[in-house]
């Protein structure tokens, strides 16, 4: 099944359709943000021996793990490894898992409709794949995990994504991407307990307002984009049914 969840972090990441820098990136710390010292100045040349070679510039501590993060993700994300994957992402990207998951139990059309596009299109996800009862057991963390297993959030995320800069103010990472390195960072950590884990919720704030401007600039109706969505990814119509609640299994599709 190919991935319609978090599409847009492939878009973001390779620089189309990026919010303007100042809108780009989640909000800062009171403190003022300064890059990480990465390497320590050579002495001046004056004092050098002839034969002595400049020292080599180093990676903060931070920034390798940060890295080291971004590449066991991609690598779960590639083998469809939802309980690895699940592991490296923060309680942020969770809580929004579980948030979405309540809508997608209870909420009805009306409400629906005022849902982010994001929101609603992952309420829809569910209910699309999955039947009421299967919903019913399911928590923040394992509908990540499916979602990961299933391909929502594919390969194609991430394939050919690699970090490029990053800052660390804190306990909050930033990335850019190799597609954009010179762009507003578009991948966001966060260090919780002592651990850097990739931070989702705040970069689907970004997804949210490239999504925007692509669909205003396409002159691109919401409601039908995220109903062609789902049909042109799963191949099969939705059943316009589950815009008011999940169905029940005794009404499930086969």
């Amino acid at each position: 099944m190919k991935n319609y969840l978090l599409i847009l972090v492939l878009y973001l990441m390779t620089g189309c359709g990026q919010p303007a820098a100042q809108d780009a990136t989640p909000a800062a710390p009171t403190a003022p943000r300064t890059l990480p010292a990465t390497w320590t100045p050579a002495p001046s040349p004056t004092t050098l021996p002839t034969n002595t070679p400049e020292p080599t510039p180093t990676l903060s501590p931070d920034i390798a793990v940060i890295e080291g993060v971004f590449g066991a993700y991609r690598s779960a994300l590639l083998a469809e490894d939802g309980e690895a994957a699940r592991n490296l992402v923060g309680r942020q990207t969770i809580a929004w898992y579980e948030e979405v998951l309540a809508y997608a139990l209870v909420l009805p059309r009306e409400e629906l409709e005022r849902l982010p596009f994001l929101k609603r299109l992952t309420v829809l996800i569910m209910r699309h794949n999955i039947p009421q009862e299967t919903l019913l057991t399911h928590t923040g963390e394992s509908i990540f995990e499916l979602a990961v297993n299933e391909g929502w959030i594919g390969r194609e995320t991430v394939e050919q994504v690699r970090l490029a800069k990053v800052t660390v103010n804190g306990d909050v990472g930033l990335a850019t991407s190799n597609q954009a390195p010179d762009g507003p960072p578009v991948v966001h950590f966060i260090r919780e307990n002592g651990e850097w884990k990739l931070n989702l919720a705040s970069m689907i704030v970004l997804q949210e307002q490239a999504f925007k401007q692509l669909l205003e600039s396409e002159e691109m109706d919401e409601s039908t984009t995220i109903i062609d969505m789902i049909h042109v990814t799963t191949g099969r119509p939705i059943d316009e049914r589950i815009l008011d609640g999940p169905l029940p299994a005794s009404e499930f599709p086969p």
